[in-house]
């Protein structure tokens, strides 16, 4: 079975046995550059730094790069690029994956961080013994984690010994979280779920926006707020029986998220979309889920 793809081997109906061994990648943290003074070049396929940090920060010539953080044009975050010439202020992507990008100016956050690659087992990528793939990270919010504003926030309470956040139905109030970005998320985005229920309401929608806030040593000042654009959960009707739970979800695209990149703080915050939806009385938070796209 040596050097036969995962999809090679179900397609010659050869079992996973979880030991085999598969190269993974993941991000490495150690080897990364996020700065303001770096542009992207159409002519040559390049990324270019006037701070001369590519060197500095350990980049080498065929070192596989993720790149996020671009706004102008997000089409120059790239999830996986080969580095073909390098100098200190310039480095140049190779094949299609260099074709890409466009001209941008410097002035955004960009990051730049290096994959690297090991052999793993197949058991220890969650498709174990089953055949076939990897699962991605996922991460739960729970109420008793949350944390609360200092004005018009959510209140913490319990329903039938379940602990949830309430939200009013006229009053918009908010909600947060404090997480990390798992080291190997991928750059590829966040889908975020809400799993909901309506105090008393059987009829009517629920709705909710909701943002992402990068915390990036040495950037972020915490005694101000900078989350991104929320995006909304278009409000859904609620089920016909009131303690009946629901699933909302969205997906945030890797330029949606404050240019948060892997291994870094972040905070999410969740409100009710009050101006949108119609359901009476309060709407139950009781779980939020976020997992890599």
């Amino acid at each position: 079975m040596a050097g036969k793809s995962i999809s090679q081997m179900e397609a010659a109906d050869l079992p996973l046995l979880g030991t085999e061994l598969v190269e993974v990648a993941a991000l490495d943290l150690a080897i990364k550059i996020t700065a303001t003074t770096i542009s992207a070049t159409a002519s040559d396929n390049s990324y270019n730094d006037s701070g001369s940090g590519f060197v500095t920060a350990g980049f080498a010539l065929g070192d596989r790069v993720n790149v996020t953080g671009f706004t102008g044009d997000v089409a120059n975050n790239i999830v996986s690029g080969v580095i073909t010439a390098l100098t200190t202020g310039k480095m140049t992507i190779g094949g299609t994956d260099g074709d890409v990008i466009v001209d941008d100016a410097a002035g955004e956050s960009v990051t730049i961080t290096k994959w690297t690659s090991k052999a793993a087992p197949t058991s220890e990528l969650g498709g174990g013994g089953g055949g076939g793939g990897g699962s991605a990270w996922t991460i739960d919010l729970i109420p008793l984690q949350a944390e609360m504003p200092d004005f018009a926030y959510a209140q913490l309470n319990g329903r039938n010994q379940r602990p949830v956040i309430t939200f009013d139905t006229t009053t918009q109030e908010t909600i947060f979280w404090t997480r990390v970005l798992p080291a190997d998320d991928p750059g590829a985005g966040i889908v975020v779920t809400l799993y909901v229920a309506a105090q008393s309401a059987t009829s009517g929608t629920i709705g909710w926006d909701v943002a992402f806030e990068r915390v990036d040593a040495g950037g972020l000042d915490v005694d101000s707020d900078s989350f991104a654009t929320a995006k909304t959960i278009t409000a859904a009707t609620v089920p016909g029986t009131a303690g009946v739970t629901m699933t909302q979800t969205v997906t945030f695209s890797n330029s949606e998220i404050d240019g948060l990149v892997a291994g870094e703080m972040f905070r999410i915050r969740i409100r009710r979309d009050v101006s949108n939806d119609t359901a009476t009385g309060d709407a139950h938070l009781l779980m939020v889920n976020l997992r890599g796209a």
